[in-house]
């Protein structure tokens, strides 16, 4: 017996996408996340477990500190200095003990941004 798929709601062209969305009572804009997200993973793609004294950084242009917290034992760290989507790029450090283990460029229009290795 045939499982039945339920119906997606991807869509391929963009005035079904508008129509898709107008249905499901969503804004072209609607993000899923409300604060920048750092997932930190490793080269198979599971998140790093990490402990409570390593953080992600996030630097403006000028190298100034905007946002900062720290990862959970899931390797998820929640900025919450910093709405969706991001308007202008960051620059990302991860430091354990003032230790920068990974640094990173955070591309603008984003909500969450994923750390490989």
């Amino acid at each position: 017996m045939a499982l039945k798929s339920k119906k997606s709601t991807t869509c391929k062209k963009k005035s079904n996408c508008k129509a898709l969305r107008k249905l499901l009572g969503m804004s072209q804009s609607q993000t899923s996340f409300s604060n920048l997200t750092i997932l930190w993973v490793n080269t198979n793609g599971v998140p790093k477990q990490t402990s409570a004294n390593v953080f992600a950084i996030i630097l403006d242009a000028n190298n100034n500190p905007v946002g900062v917290a720290p990862f959970d034992a899931n390797g998820v760290a929640v900025i919450a200095e910093i709405p969706v989507l991001t308007t202008v790029s960051y620059k990302l450090a991860i430091n354990m003990e003032g230790n920068v283990l990974r640094s990173a460029t955070i591309p603008s229009n984003v909500e969450a941004f994923v750390v490989i290795g």
